[in-house]
């Protein structure tokens, strides 16, 4: 019992200790400025941010996008792009990261999305000193506003107008390529076990009618995601079914279940697996819609 205390005390302290060093710290830095971020929240920053912790894989992207990435100091356990993650430190993951890492890194500026952090999290941080920069997006434009908001709090705007013009030309290019395209109706499971598709506005219904395709669940119920059943799956008959690599396991293992042959996407083998791409509310969400586009309609790129 007094072995617990005080291995919590200690961890009381080093937390202490650091947010000293970081207070210290901040005292010594320039008279700070107050941007928006996305929630529209003030947040009082230093005028040029030089010791950034991303929360995110989405948001690491974006920062990488902006020509800021030699200012990144942490970065989460799943950064993978750019290929040089590995030389920042691995703060945790998105939903449990760990503070006196953060702490430790004496960030200047640490910036977290409403898709996978919890707000305590952020709460956390802002207690103790550290300014947090919050981007959400739940669709195309407010990607883009997230690299507008984003390009003011870093002084990149420039930088920032750059990424936007190249993302909606982008979007035109696509839409230009597959406008002789037909539809397909597609189920999209966001995740396998246990089973979620998403619904009404969710994210990847307005990512995947960008490819040509349309969400079998996006008009079956109001919430953005739903818990589905194996049966309802079977019901609804789907010709196709899309889902990510991290679904892929699971995946194979519910289609080597005997009652889902009922199903036509199973028994003609379209079950298309692409990366999460499409998934991500950054740059990066045009290389996930392109590749859906090549899977199910290869014919508008020559294959």
């Amino acid at each position: 019992m007094h072995r617990h205390w005080r291995l919590a005390f200690l961890g009381v302290t080093f937390l202490f200790v650091l947010y000293a060093c970081h207070e210290q710290r901040a005292k010594s830095t320039a008279q700070g400025r107050t941007v928006m971020d996305q929630l529209s929240r003030p947040i009082t920053i230093s005028p040029y941010p030089r010791r950034i912790v991303s929360m995110a894989p989405s948001v690491t992207e974006m920062l990488y996008a902006l020509g800021v990435w030699d200012r990144v100091v942490g970065v989460t356990l799943y950064d993978t792009y750019p290929p040089d993650c590995d030389s920042r430190t691995r703060i945790g993951d998105m939903l449990r990261p760990n503070l006196e890492v953060i702490l430790s890194l004496k960030p200047d500026l640490v910036v977290a999305t409403v898709n996978g952090n919890y707000r305590g999290n952020v709460e956390k941080l802002q207690s103790l000193g550290i300014p947090v920069f919050v981007v959400s997006a739940s669709h195309i434009e407010e990607i883009l506003q997230s690299f507008r908001l984003l390009g003011d709090a870093l002084n990149e705007r420039s930088r920032a107008d750059q990424v936007i013009h190249q993302m909606r030309r982008g979007i035109e290019q696509l839409r230009t390529r597959l406008a002789a395209q037909p539809f397909i109706r597609v189920l999209y499971l966001n995740w396998i076990d246990p089973i979620i598709v998403p619904g009404g506005d969710a994210f990847e219904n307005e990512a995947l009618a960008l490819a040509k395709v349309d969400s079998l669940t996006r008009d079956l119920f109001k919430e953005r995601y739903m818990r589905y059943s194996p049966e309802q799956i079977i019901r609804l008959s789907p010709e196709y079914i899309l889902t990510v690599q991290h679904n892929a396991e699971g995946l194979q293992n519910i289609l080597e279940s005997r009652r889902w042959t009922a199903i036509p996407a199973v028994r003609k083998r379209r079950v298309y697996i692409v990366s999460d791409l499409i998934q991500h509310p950054s740059q990066r969400i045009l290389e996930g819609i392109e590749e859906v586009a090549r899977k199910l309609h290869p014919e508008a790129f020559g294959n």
